[in-house]
């Protein structure tokens, strides 16, 4: 077992540490760019937009151009992907007057295989995640991902960071059937990994993953304010924030030490 130092405090006994991934591993700014980029492309290819639309689904995708960054949807959370699709169709079908539905879920599907081309653009490690990581492994502490992404995609990311080895277990949102804020992808990630809730904490960049971990038990939940959410809203919620992954140590416990 292991004691995480965030600040001045100690999380103490800890066995299972379950991260969320952009926003707390990557950075989010970038991701979410090139992916509204992408799904920008493939949506004006398939219904024929004029160019003067291009910028407009961007925007509907929540994502900032001139300020390069995602827009913020303080205090919960960014839109999921599902949340994203649906804002597009919306718009699309008031704005074309037709059933986009069908076709902006395949033109998705087309910027998400389009995307695989483009990982190195996309996923930028953010500072202290690699370190941190490879800290918990060499102190045989258990390692999850909750992805608000699916789960095809998780393991994809892990890969291409060169992070898969370290992680014992991945739950995506089409690995349950209620998502962050829920317990689900919590609860199905501690059975997989055969850890208690009360040594587990969660460190993640949303509220809803803070909500996650107080929603399954979880011994804490760590804010970083590397992602979507500020520090002082983080604070709302839980006593342990850290403005980047650098500010997290990792320590053997005293009952774990013979």
């Amino acid at each position: 077992m292991i004691n995480l130092h965030v600040n001045n405090s100690i999380i103490s006994d800890v066995e299972l540490v379950i991260f969320d991934s952009i926003g707390t591993l990557f950075d989010m700014h970038a991701y979410c760019h090139g992916m509204a980029v992408l799904r920008a492309e493939a949506l004006c290819s398939c219904f024929d937009l004029p160019e003067s639309m291009y910028n407009e689904l961007i925007s509907v995708m929540e994502f900032d151009i001139e300020r390069y960054r995602h827009k913020s949807f303080a205090p919960v959370n960014i839109c999921s992907r599902q949340e994203t699709l649906d804002s597009v169709i919306r718009y699309l079908n008031a704005t074309l007057n037709i059933d986009t539905a069908c076709a902006c879920k395949e033109s998705f599907r087309h910027a998400d295989d389009a995307s695989i081309e483009y990982l190195d653009d996309l996923l930028k490690p953010l500072a202290g995640a690699e370190l941190l990581i490879k800290s918990l492994a060499a102190s045989e502490t258990t390692i999850a991902l909750a992805e608000p992404d699916s789960y095809s995609r998780a393991k994809l990311y892990l890969e291409k960071a060169e992070l898969s080895e370290y992680f014992s277990a991945v739950a995506g949102p089409d690995s349950v059937n209620k998502t962050k804020p829920f317990a689900e992808q919590a609860a199905l990630l501690s059975r997989q990994c055969g850890v208690v809730s009360e040594k587990t904490v969660c460190i993640g960049d949303e509220i809803n993953d803070i909500l996650m971990a107080e929603n399954a038990g979880f011994k804490a939940a760590i804010g970083v304010a590397s992602g979507s959410t500020s520090s002082r809203l983080l604070y709302e919620y839980t006593p342990f924030v850290v403005e980047s992954l650098t500010q997290i140590g990792v320590r053997y416990a005293l009952s774990s030490v013979r």
